[in-house]
C-alpha cells in the first residue's frame, strides 16, 4: 500500500496460493465426506467355510486392522444382510469378512 493507503496491490502469487488453499480444502472436505457416508457397490456375497465374504466392484479403502469396522448394506436382495450394522474386518481391498455367525444369515 502506498503511504496515504489510498490504493491496494495484491501479489499474483497471493492469488496463486489462496486457489490452492481453496482447492486442498475443498478436496479435503470432499474425501471426508465421501469417506462417511460414501457407497460401495457390492459384486459378490459369498460363504468360504464359516465366514461370509462380501466382495465390492471396486476398492472399499478399509484398512486392515484387528478392529471391525461397523457398516449398513442396502438394496442387496438379501433380508438377512439389511437387518443392521454389521462388523466387517478388510482381507483385500475388494473383500470384506463379516463378523457373524454363517447359520444367522440362513
Amino acid at each position: 500500500p502506498d503511504p496515504a493507503k489510498q490504493t491496494c496491490h495484491i501479489s499474483g502469487l497471493d492469488v496463486v496460493l489462496a486457489g490452492i488453499c481453496w482447492m486442498t480444502s475443498a478436496g479435503c472436505c470432499f474425501l471426508f465426506f465421501i469417506g462417511f457416508c460414501g457407497e460401495v457397490p457390492i459384486a459378490d456375497i459369498s460363504e468360504q467355510g464359516r465366514k461370509v465374504v462380501v466382495t465390492t466392484t471396486i476398492a472399499h479403502q478399509f484398512v486392515k486392522s484387528r478392529k471391525g469396522r461397523e457398516v449398513t448394506f442396502h438394496n442387496t436382495r438379501v433380508p438377512d444382510l439389511e437387518k443392521g450394522p454389521w462388523k466387517v474386518s478388510a482381507s483385500s481391498s475388494f473383500q470384506l469378512i463379516l463378523h457373524v455367525d454363517v447359520d444367522q444369515m440362513e
